[in-house]
């Protein structure tokens, strides 16, 4: 059961409910499985979202679910599974900034400073238009 934080307006639970709902009409939806580990990872509840994200990873690999696989598993201090997902959604971004900038967070947190600075310098040499667009 998904409980909201001590302090939280309650507005999570709202978001589980509606959630479930949708799940409940379409249970193989990979939009829905990935929203609602958004929501559990957003509740600290890490396993959780891991197991809603594991569903759609078995049927498609998709930009939506690998970076969000790549934070749990920082949070979980998993750092070869979150570096894995971290590759994955930078090569399914085609080196999307952002994805980079990820990547690059997390072979922070895994102590891995020199594969960080590699992406740092991969999203310097983009062009201004690719790094920031508008």
């Amino acid at each position: 059961m998904v409980r909201a934080r001590p302090g939280s307006d309650g507005r999570l639970d709202e978001a589980v409910a509606e959630i479930k709902r949708a799940r409940q009409t379409d249970p193989l939806s990979a939009i829905v499985n990935t929203d609602e580990a958004e929501i559990l990872y957003f509740d600290r509840n890490y396993d959780e979202a891991s197991g809603r994200l594991a569903r759609p990873l078995k049927w498609i690999r998709t930009l939506r679910i690998a970076p969000r696989m790549a934070r749990i598993y920082d949070q979980k201090h998993m750092f070869p599974e979150a570096i894995a997902e971290g590759k994955q959604a930078v090569a399914l971004s085609g080196d999307d900034t952002w994805m980079l900038l990820e990547l690059a967070h997390t072979y922070l947190l895994a102590g891995k400073k020199t594969e960080m600075q590699n992406c740092l310098n991969r999203v310097a040499g983009l062009s201004p238009a690719v790094r920031c667009p508008t």
